[in-house]
């Protein structure tokens, strides 16, 4: 028992000893030192309380702005993947956000030629595969190649395009559009963000197919005809491949379109997509709007050039754009003699106007020649003119000439107003209403002269 009570006395005798050899950690303050932390000594030890708002004290601090991408030591690292093509990275925003690796996409071109009614169209298909749904665009870029004579002012409407999954056809995309080409040469560029359900990460389509809206104006002879057609463009062979994050990775670095006509815009109201915003009244906007025409801003209005019809060219005088005479056009003086009998008087006309006929500088001159009348006759008047085409009326004038001797002759200036077409041809035909007194009786009557199909020209100048 006392064996038991010595060694007891030993054991802790030799612990009081180990105890006060035992090295303090500190003995004061500023013996704690410890990056992104401030500490204190406490019974010999620090005790260690993290700086507020710096990145490395341990805590992934919102007040601060930390997060995977600002300060990965608090809040880890921003890695990682999702499905087949996404991983977590940092945007330009500082944001851990699903996105494609760069360097994992290719950027794909496809052009295609499309044809109607003799014209030629290219389309231009620039994308991503991978394509990022939340991010990437279709860009198309659509080229006048051929404009034939008879076809004019082409305007892309609208533009829809369609794939193909699980064996059923899907919307990807449908937009509004309404650009002009003028002219051979003429180009605008357009963007489509696809937008179709699913929550899948990724996936694929095939037979992509774009169908692309088109009016035109149709000229046929003297005939304009507004016509529609629907063009088809087939991506043959193309399996899209996609991704689908659950958010978008944000705006590109630019959406700089080199256009001066258009605001660039990428934000939360654009959805973080490139949108190029027509500017109202700018050249280059894609509209002819404002006071531009085709001398101010050929971009949106259309080249002032060409020819219209036969006779008539397109050129810019003082900053306006007109029809006028091409050099070297003359018109051919016509001149048609009408005998009428009309029983109890005898009229011996002659009809003058010219081939071309400039409705600014022209006249349908027309001349009455009383050739004989019967005693009976005191008087005969020529009172309405009119010129029809079919049952349309081109001119009219209220003459009221009288014809009272043999020999007479009255003259009538019929003037011919501006069409609405600068150049249109009319089968013409004049129609003279005239009234006689017999006996003290007045009497009234009319007839028809054809005249033939005589070109009319309507230039502004």
């Amino acid at each position: 028992m006392r064996c038991k009570h010595i060694l007891f006395i030993s054991i802790l005798a030799v612990l009081l000893v180990l105890a006060g050899c035992a090295k303090a950690e500190c003995k004061k303050d500023v013996d704690c030192q410890k990056t992104h932390y401030t500490g204190a000594c406490v019974d010999k030890k620090c005790d260690w309380t993290p700086i507020p708002n710096e990145c490395g004290n341990g805590q992934c601090e919102a007040s601060a702005n930390e997060n995977k991408c600002t300060c990965g030591a608090d809040c880890g690292e921003c890695t990682g993947t999702a499905g087949k093509y996404l991983t977590q990275q940092c945007n330009n925003d500082n944001e851990c956000v699903e996105d494609i690796v760069a360097t994992a996409q290719k950027p794909i071109t496809q052009t295609r030629e499309l044809t109607t009614g003799g014209s030629k169209i290219s389309v231009t298909s620039t994308f991503n595969q991978p394509f990022n749904i939340k991010k990437d665009q279709l860009e198309l870029e659509f080229g006048l190649n051929v404009l034939p004579t008879a076809m004019s002012d082409l305007t892309i409407t609208r533009l829809e395009l369609t794939g193909m999954q699980d064996k059923r056809t899907i919307p990807l995309a449908d937009k509004t559009v309404d650009k002009h080409l003028y002219s051979e040469g003429s180009k605008f560029k357009e963007r489509l963000i696809l937008d179709f359900p699913g929550t899948e990460q990724d996936g694929e389509l095939t037979s992509l197919n774009l169908k692309v809206y088109l009016d035109y104006v149709q000229t046929t002879g003297t005939t304009v005809t507004p016509k529609s057609t629907t063009l088809s463009h087939a991506y043959q062979s193309l399996k899209f491949t996609y991704a689908r994050p659950a958010k978008s990775p944000g705006c590109p670095t630019s959406c700089d379109d080199a256009n001066p006509g258009t605001q660039d815009l990428c934000d939360e109201t654009t959805n973080y997509f490139c949108e190029n915003k027509q500017i109202p009244g700018a050249c280059g906007n894609g509209v002819c709007d404002g006071t531009e025409n085709k001398c101010t801003c050929a971009q949106d209005c259309g080249p002032c050039s060409g020819t219209i019809g036969t006779y008539l060219t397109r050129s810019c005088i003082s900053g306006t754009c007109v029809a006028q005479l091409r050099t070297g056009v003359t018109a051919q003086p016509q001149s048609q003699f009408d005998d009428r009998d009309m029983s109890v008087f005898h009229l011996q006309n002659t009809y003058k106007f010219t081939r071309p006929f400039n409705t600014k500088t022209d006249k349908l001159t027309l001349e009455f020649t009383l050739y004989e009348k019967q005693d009976t006759v005191s008087s005969v008047k020529i009172k309405d003119i009119r010129v029809l085409d079919g049952t349309q009326e081109v001119a009219y004038v209220n003459a009221g000439k009288e014809l009272t001797s043999a020999g007479q002759k009255e003259v009538v200036d019929v003037p011919v107003p501006a069409q609405s077409t600068a150049e249109v041809e009319r089968s013409l035909n004049l129609r003279v209403w005239y009234e006689y007194v017999q006996n003290s009786e007045t009497k009234q009557g009319d007839y028809s002269k054809g005249l033939g199909k005589v070109t009319l020209l309507s230039p502004d100048v």
